[in-house]
């Protein structure tokens, strides 16, 4: 696989990143807590707490707070697959020239499929064919959560029953104990697994909008090569443009500066 990589995709790890860290760090300090609450505060023992900090709660139960914990990472996590995806679609616009089509109830895969133009996309979904599974179960989940008024909640539940063979071959790829979980018995693990997931399809996906050398060629400005006369400088400029802007190796981007120079001599 030759290295390429969108900034959609690095700004996206980067999220993935500290979304992790932020939700450990909640769980942890929430779970430690609630164990000094029990010990020392009573059946109200958040309410305690928070008076201190000029926060009025009442009635606040730390199983409740860890699940939403729990809850919100889930969310937070898929949201920002969901705008990774959204930068996907500008992205194979302008590297291939194709509006992304979408139609009515696609899933990930089939939207993939059809927008996709890499002669290598059907093999290579196919690979992270679990794993685009999951991502779809925890998309219903993050349904489930955010619009209950729409009576969705029986479709992640379908969904995590109908895919188990799939969603246990993503616990066994990732050596989860128990994630995925069942809808009504997620905890931090999850979180942590749509994350690494998450990576996985992105990463993938980033790669397969990769247009090859001759179309990268042409995305590098002139005013990159035109603003010297001395060939390294010029070869020094694409090269920088190309590892900036798509993550492009060194001898790669060697070989589309010799394209791009050789091109500039002839014309």
């Amino acid at each position: 696989m030759k290295e390429f990589q969108t900034a959609a995709f690095r700004h996206f790890k980067v999220f993935v990143g500290e979304l992790t860290t932020y939700a450990a760090g909640s769980y942890v300090s929430v779970s430690e807590v609630a164990k000094t609450l029990e010990n020392s505060h009573g059946e109200d023992g958040w309410r305690s707490i928070s008076e201190a900090h000029s926060i009025h709660i009442q009635g606040l139960k730390s199983e409740a707070l860890i699940k939403s914990v729990t809850r919100m990472g889930i969310v937070c996590a898929y949201s920002g697959f969901d705008a990774f995806l959204f930068a996907l679609k500008k992205q194979n616009k302008l590297l291939n020239g194709i509006s992304w089509d979408k139609h009515n109830g696609d899933t990930i895969r089939d939207a993939c499929l059809r927008n996709l133009v890499s002669p290598n996309t059907r093999n290579t979904i196919d690979r992270i064919k679990a794993d685009i599974t999951c991502m779809e179960y925890y998309r219903k989940a993050r349904n489930h959560f955010v619009h209950p008024e729409q009576c969705i909640d029986d479709k992640a539940f379908e969904y995590y029953k109908n895919n188990r063979e799939e969603l246990d071959e993503v616990r066994s790829k990732y050596k989860m104990q128990t994630s995925p979980n069942s809808i009504d018995d997620l905890s931090f693990h999850d979180v942590k697994l749509i994350a690494r997931v998450a990576l996985t399809v992105s990463k993938t996906l980033d790669n397969l909008l990769d247009p090859g050398d001759q179309r990268l060629s042409e995305l590098v400005p002139k005013k990159v090569y035109k603003g010297s006369k001395s060939e390294s400088r010029n070869t020094n400029g694409i090269i920088g443009f190309l590892r900036t802007e798509y993550s492009i190796g060194v001898d790669r981007s060697k070989d589309i500066a010799k394209m791009i120079l050789a091109h500039k001599l002839i014309g």
